[in-house]
């Protein structure tokens, strides 16, 4: 539901400027929120997302949590997500993988826009006609 929110947040609105991209930017911070709702519910009941063992649940759930400050999640109001979010974020590897990914957004960041144009165009406007043309 982020990859939704952030869609219509940071790429809809420069790939198609003049439509109206409110309806996508609501439906999904109000999925993104109940998210947040569902894990909270889980996370009351076991340690982890799938249980008492951290799996690939979490670890493929925690990264698209990070946005949660910039889409206005009130992280507070979900204190068994906010305790599993900071033990994940505390991991050896999280911190590991998080330093490399930060280093890598520095060296894209310094040499301007993280997509070119061109690159949004061919990212959120493909179909399967697109793949075809392109020998994929």
């Amino acid at each position: 539901m982020a990859g939704q929110l952030s869609h219509f947040v940071n790429y809809a609105p420069h790939i198609e400027p003049k439509l109206d991209h409110s309806y996508g930017r609501n439906r999904y911070t109000n999925e993104f929120d109940h998210q947040f709702e569902v894990m909270e519910r889980q996370l009351s009941k076991t340690e982890w997302l799938g249980g008492d063992t951290f799996s690939i649940a979490d670890i493929i759930s925690w990264p698209w949590m990070l946005s949660y400050k910039k889409f206005k999640i009130n992280m507070l109001a979900y204190p068994h997500v906010r305790k599993w979010f900071l033990k994940i974020k505390e991991r050896p590897g999280t911190k590991e993988g998080m330093s490399y990914g930060l280093e890598s957004a520095r060296k894209t960041l310094g040499k301007g826009q993280l997509m070119s144009r061109e690159d949004k165009e061919r990212l959120f406007k493909q179909g399967g006609k697109n793949v075809q043309k392109s020998n994929l």
